[in-house]
């Protein structure tokens, strides 16, 4: 496994939903939970979906997951969502590039 991240274009509430479209969840699937950190890099609690997009939007970064070891952490830097994989073969990593 490896890090590696990556920079989309287009809208970050676009792109959101693009991903989650793609089969990413912003709850962890085990432990229910949604993870963010703050700009500062605080952790956030996040009660529901909806404030976890405004969240992410406001300039914060928030953990979109395919499974419960394999997270997809989301910032906004410069206007662009960027995304850093964390768990995903370097395979999964390009597949879910690609089919954006």
């Amino acid at each position: 496994m490896s890090k590696y991240c990556s920079r989309f274009r287009g809208s970050p509430s676009h792109v959101v939903s693009l991903l989650l479209h793609l089969g990413l969840m912003i709850k962890n699937p085990e432990l229910g939970k949604i993870s963010a950190f703050s700009s500062d890099g605080n952790e956030a609690t996040i009660k529901n979906e909806n404030d976890a997009i405004e969240y992410l939007l406001g300039g914060n970064g928030i953990s979109l997951w395919l499974d419960s070891d394999q997270n997809f952490f989301i910032f906004i830097h410069e206007q662009h969502l960027v995304g850093s994989f964390d768990g995903f073969t370097i395979e999964e990593q390009q597949n879910l590039v690609s089919r954006m």
